[in-house]
């Protein structure tokens, strides 16, 4: 039976991009020599996902505007940990690891 996986806290579970497999020279690429890609899709993120601490306190929280769900966004090349949830690899990470997310933007014609 499939499971469900609910961060807690700060965290935010993303399924990475995969690497093609056949770049634009046509040879293929071992999947271990594949360079790990940082960017991927968030799948359920934990009810702290959307606020930072700001100095001077430890009281002092301030929203930095929630991850949501199918967002695509960034993180660092060594953030997270892999987790396994129904035999797919996916990535557990902190919310203050993600470097930004990605959004459409309306070209102007000016």
């Amino acid at each position: 039976m499939p499971t469900q996986f609910i961060p807690f806290s700060d965290r935010v579970l993303v399924r990475p991009d995969k690497p093609e497999s056949r770049p634009s020279h046509g040879l293929l690429t071992p999947e271990s020599q594949q360079e790990k890609l940082t960017t991927g899709v968030v799948l359920a993120a934990g009810p702290k996902a959307n606020i930072e601490w700001v100095p001077p306190g430890p009281d002092s929280w301030v929203s930095t505007g929630a991850v949501e769900v199918g967002e695509r966004v960034q993180w660092g090349k060594y953030a997270g940990r892999e987790v396994k949830v129904n035999g797919e690899e996916l990535l557990l990470l902190r919310f203050e690891e993600l470097d930004g997310r990605f959004v459409e933007v309306e070209e102007s014609h000016a």
